[in-house]
């Protein structure tokens, strides 16, 4: 398994969302903030005018695992408006050319608060409410190949194992298989 690589990712995103693919459908200012705080990103459509730039992120997961994970606000496996927008947004890049031939593996984390069992399963229903919503989005649903939990055996090693931020489903991407 392989994730999303910054390279690939940038650019299905340049592909997807460039001016003349949305003129139409303007990105509205909470949009354009979303997409600069999760990938660290200003489009043009964002009143740059210009070419795309880094901006810096705020503290917390890295640049990578931003682009790899949809992130939980509460203790619960509840998606978010803001988790919604976002699978919203990588179903419409996974639809897109350079990754349509990807298949998804996606793997629901809690952060280390609570009993070994319960962040286990909690992870499981994490990585559900994910699937749900992104198969539902996906031009071929079967795509999305595994649904597992790490519970909170896994954390993200920059943080905290009880911080928030733990509370993810991280999205794995690789080639699918010749039919």
């Amino acid at each position: 398994m392989i994730r999303f690589s910054r390279p690939l990712l940038l650019a299905a995103l340049c592909w997807a969302l460039a001016p003349a693919a949305v003129s139409a459908q303007a990105l509205s200012a909470q949009e354009c903030r979303e997409i600069r705080s999760t990938y660290g990103l200003t489009l043009p459509q964002c009143g740059t005018g210009g070419a795309i730039t880094e901006t810096a992120l705020p503290s917390g997961p890295t640049e990578r695992d931003r682009e790899s994970s949809i992130f939980f606000s509460g203790g619960g496996a509840t998606l978010d408006p803001a988790a919604q927008r976002q699978i919203l947004r990588l179903a419409q890049v996974l639809n897109t050319r350079p990754l349509r031939t990807s298949c998804l593996k996606l793997v629901g984390h809690s952060d280390s608060s609570g009993d070994a069992g319960v962040n286990l399963e909690m992870g499981a229903r994490r990585a559900a409410a994910v699937r749900d919503m992104l198969g539902n989005l996906l031009d071929t649903p079967a795509r999305i190949e595994a649904v597992e939990s790490a519970g909170e055996t896994r954390p993200l090693a920059q943080l905290p194992p009880d911080s928030p931020w733990q509370r993810r489903v991280e999205i794995r991407a690789k080639l699918c298989p010749a039919p």
